[in-house]
């Protein structure tokens, strides 16, 4: 009998081990990490191995928009795929392995329109020729998609010499008046009108002598001199300049020569168009030395019928036929600030 139960256990091991069956390999899965998501016009978001879970290798799946025209996507290599947010709309992003679909999530592209549009400033203007003015567009909602502008002038007698998203700086070409309109991608529009004045008579005959005096007879003594302060003086100061300036008729700055130490300049060049102003200047400071705020200084400013001139604290004005007696005042005027100067630090020179 215990032989008889004996081989019944046997008979019974062995059919159980015949019926086991070996574990089947797991199911290959993919996971978008996000059920949906939403950009704006010109957005981009970047797809990658943090964007999904996986059994897949990167390099077996990509990726592909229902509507490229709302939603494009490129492939940048390295394991990632871009998207790019082209216009309004809703499309499914779908993780594809060949042909077959893996997953998908719902990406919606929104659009903010901008709601109004005003100047910052006041709007209508009047500038002379040359004279540059800036305009501010204020936009409303501050969060607006697209804050790209247009900008359009209406006649030729403003000229735009700059624009960005927001602002524009224009500039006085010639008599008359112009709308400057600025549009945005919505179809808002926001406008200011500029009236250009004719400048006053430009004597350049007559500025041209003036400025060839200067260079022949009162540079060469600012040059010289100027050196001789800044070598005695400037070394021993933490700023100096030594520059000859140029304003235009609109106030705005043309022309600079400057040097900080022993090179100097030599010649101003008469300009080719209008100027309103030119002045020289040599400037040391240091509030730990004696010689603090030292300054040789002219500047001479052009009207329609004559000019004035300004050394240190002198002023004198001119008519075009008085360059002798100007190159006189400024060149006698000069000497006696560079004497004064010499005077009062004795030790240096």
């Amino acid at each position: 009998m215990k032989t008889l139960i004996l081989s019944i256990a046997f008979i019974g091991a062995i059919l159980l081990s015949g019926c086991k069956k070996s574990n089947p390999a797991p199911e290959p899965f993919f996971i978008f990490n996000f059920e949906s998501m939403s950009l704006e016009i010109g957005d981009f978001k970047k797809i990658d191995s943090t964007s999904f879970t996986t059994s897949y290798k990167g390099s077996e799946i990509h990726f592909e928009s229902t509507d490229q025209s709302i939603l494009y996507t490129k492939d940048e290599g390295s394991g990632y795929q871009m998207l790019w947010a082209k216009t309004k709309g809703t499309v499914f992003i779908k993780a594809m392995k060949g042909t077959t679909e893996l997953g998908r999530f719902q990406l919606t592209v929104s659009y903010v329109p901008i709601e109004t549009m005003s100047f910052r400033e006041s709007s209508d203007r009047i500038i002379t020729e040359m004279q540059e003015s800036s305009l501010q567009v204020v936009i409303a909602p501050l969060n607006a998609t697209n804050m790209k502008l247009a900008w359009t002038v209406s006649d030729p007698s403003v000229v735009i010499k700059s624009a960005d998203e927001g602002s524009a700086v224009v500039i006085g070409d010639h008599p008359g008046s112009a709308i400057v309109t600025a549009t945005s991608a919505d179809g808002l529009k926001v406008s200011c009108k500029f009236t250009v004045a004719a400048l006053p008579p430009y004597p350049k005959s007559g500025v041209d002598a003036v400025v060839k005096s200067f260079n022949e007879n009162i540079l060469p003594t600012l040059n010289t001199e100027s050196l001789l302060l800044l070598s005695k003086l400037g070394d021993k100061s933490g700023i100096q300049e030594m520059r000859v300036n140029t304003y235009d008729w609109g106030g705005q700055l043309k022309i600079i020569f400057a040097v900080q130490s022993a090179t100097g300049f030599y010649r101003f060049p008469i300009p080719t168009f209008p100027i309103k102003s030119f002045g020289f200047n040599l400037y040391t400071k240091n509030t730990y030395t004696p010689f603090n705020e030292e300054s040789l200084s002219v500047k001479v400013s052009f009207s329609g019928d004559n000019f004035d001139a300004t050394v240190g604290t002198r002023v004198q004005q001119f008519s075009y036929n008085q360059v002798p007696e100007f190159t006189k005042f400024v060149s006698e005027s000069l000497q006696a600030d560079i004497d004064a100067v010499k005077a009062k630090y004795p030790t240096y020179f």
